[in-house]
């Protein structure tokens, strides 16, 4: 399910998370043991950056932190997750549609 999410624009550290419940084609869960993901992000410009996001496979979640260029610009991202398993099939989180981000301007003038 996709979510929204509001930000101030150049705001670093900001933690996302989304849950892998993923299964596959007999209703079991995937094994997420070794499984990497890709944390990725287009820009209100249409650029798209891959950023290396890390998987709890206890958890069944991914997770991210922003770095200082993911939100250097006021307006819309789209945000989602690339998770590649150790046997090397790949899933989209959301599995439908895209995370929304909203990077709104901050106060500070630099």
């Amino acid at each position: 399910m996709s979510e929204t999410l509001n930000v101030k624009r150049g705001d670093v550290g900001i933690p996302f998370e989304d849950d892998a419940d993923l299964e596959d084609a007999d209703g079991n869960a995937v094994d997420l043991t070794g499984a990497t993901v890709l944390f990725l992000l287009r820009t209100p410009s249409g650029q798209t950056y891959a950023r290396i996001g890390a998987v709890d496979p206890a958890l069944r979640v991914v997770t991210y932190k922003s770095v200082a260029q993911d939100f250097e610009d006021v307006g819309a991202y789209y945000q989602e997750w690339q998770l590649t398993t150790s046997s090397g099939d790949i899933a989209t989180i959301p599995t439908e549609g895209q995370n929304h981000i909203f990077a709104a301007p901050d106060l500070n003038p630099t």
